[in-house]
């Protein structure tokens, strides 16, 4: 179980031992309190369409796989990785079971090295020329998906 420094749950301030099945604790806190080292996060723009319309469609089988999905805005989110909104924002995140952290075009390589039938992919994105194109194109998406959201009629 995460928690502060000191005896208080470190999402919103239980008491050391909460019990998860209590009706007044938050949805993303009861998700925080089940979370176990078996588990990679994956933090992705909830308030962009093509963002969110990819993490619903690719949820179950990557849940299958040890990685749950949760929006960047979520509370505890910036609370847990300790950044400012706008850095947090900036781009998709992988929070991995023992710590480490992956950000943007190496979060995804990161996902298509452990998913078999995405290995192609990561073949592709550490080659010279191929990880130069895989991290060009990936900032040139992140960095104008909203605009993609509004033209693909995709609400953010």
């Amino acid at each position: 179980m995460l928690r502060s420094s000191g005896n208080d749950c470190w999402i919103c301030y239980l008491p050391s031992e909460p019990d998860v099945n209590n009706v007044n604790i938050k949805q993303s806190c009861r998700i925080m309190l089940q979370m176990d080292l078996d588990h990679h996060w994956i933090f992705y723009d909830e308030d962009c369409g093509i963002c969110r319309a990819l993490a619903r469609r690719w949820e179950s089988r990557l849940r299958r796989r040890g990685y749950i999905l949760a929006a960047l805005q979520s509370p505890w989110v910036s609370q847990r990785l300790d950044l400012p909104q706008e850095e947090l924002l900036r781009d998709l995140r992988l929070l991995m079971s023992d710590g480490r952290q992956f950000i943007g075009a190496d979060a995804y390589r990161e996902i298509f090295q452990h998913v078999w039938w995405l290995y192609p992919l990561y073949l592709f994105s550490i080659l010279p020329g191929g990880r130069f194109l895989f991290d060009r194109t990936y900032r040139f998406v992140a960095d104008n998906r909203h605009r993609f959201s509004q033209s693909c009629r995709r609400e953010s």
